[in-house]
């Protein structure tokens, strides 16, 4: 601890690397002019910036560690920053990086709508809330997969595609109902096999396509999906209640491409309903082998709407809703 730095500010330089990993450390802010790699650990509390000055990592990554962390100027990453806290994690400033690993015990929030990241992972013990101006990749940064909250809710908003290749895990002890997953998304939301979605509710909210059909392991109470312009498909690895999440109740969507809605699980209760396109494009409803899609409302919320159904699977299906609305069904 004799190398240890203390002081209020510190700004590191271009163009040498910095590994100032003395658990010591004791800085109220630190900022870096255009550097190369920065690793930095502070005893307490660490400000990013100061007095318009930025973080700048112009080459490499950068890791920041201490008991809480705060954004105070833009940080600036040219490859993956990692904020690693003992308590909370805020900004003031932007956050711009190929890649983001957050680590907290607590909340965080992260709302700049000029943030601009490529690939997030997360692991928080509070709710997380993450804002993006253009298209966002959930992956893995860091020592960081996935996003994972302790059974905590997750809020993306993004200015462009959303894309999970890794696993959204809100419900992180088993037998708790775990938290929930708000999306809302300039774009399409997809997802690879490895990205799956376990969580209390899920809302996604999207202009284009909601996607999320592909992973065999997505594992959700309540689904509340929209579409603007675009097909909405969800696959639960077993029962699925089709209700209200946040601000939006069932799944509508409206797709040119030749499909509206995909609902599959092994019991699908329709407490909201699905409201599909007036044209052409097909609902698809899908029940496992023992389950049921079932109408459960009683007072009309819980209608389907559209041009074409297809029910499929062995299960039995118990449509009575008496404001049904469509031309055919299959």
């Amino acid at each position: 601890g004799t190398d240890r730095i203390v002081g209020d500010r510190m700004s590191v330089n271009w163009p040498g690397t910095f590994v100032l990993c003395e658990a010591t450390n004791d800085l109220n802010s630190i900022a870096a002019t255009g550097t190369g790699a920065v690793t930095y650990v502070d005893a307490d509390g660490i400000n990013l910036g100061f007095s318009g000055i930025d973080f700048v990592v112009a080459v490499g990554d950068a890791s920041i560690a201490g008991t809480s962390i705060r954004v105070q100027d833009d940080a600036n990453v040219a490859g993956n920053l990692s904020f690693i806290s003992g308590g909370t994690i805020t900004q003031c400033g932007t956050i711009v990086a190929a890649g983001l690993e957050v680590r907290s015990p607590c909340a965080v929030t992260l709302n700049n709508a000029a943030n601009n990241v490529g690939v997030l992972a997360a692991c928080t013990g509070g709710a997380f809330s993450f804002t993006d101006a253009d298209a966002l990749q959930v992956g893995t940064v860091g020592a960081s997969t996935g996003i994972a909250t302790s059974n905590d809710d997750v809020t993306l908003v993004t200015g462009g595609d959303l894309a999970f290749d890794q696993r959204i895990d809100l419900a992180t002890c088993g037998t708790c109902a775990g938290g929930s997953l708000f999306l809302g998304v300039t774009g399409s939301i997809s997802q690879a096999a490895s990205g799956s979605v376990q969580a209390n509710g899920l809302e996604a909210v999207a202009t284009g396509n909601v996607a999320l059909q592909t992973s065999a392991a997505n594992d959700v109470i309540t689904l509340a999906a929209r579409s603007t312009c675009g097909f909405a498909a969800f696959v639960d690895v077993n029962d699925l209640i089709v209700g209200t999440v946040g601000a939006t109740s069932g799944v509508t969507a409206d797709s040119a491409a030749g499909l509206d809605i995909i609902i599959t699980g092994t019991n699908v209760a329709l407490q909201k309903g699905l409201f599909g396109s007036a044209c052409f494009s097909p609902i698809n409803l899908t029940t496992r082998a023992g389950g049921s899609a079932i109408q459960s409302s009683g007072d009309g919320t819980d209608r389907i709407v559209g041009d074409r159904m297809a029910v499929n699977g062995p299960g039995t299906f118990v449509l009575c809703e008496a404001t049904n609305d469509l031309n055919s069904i299959a």
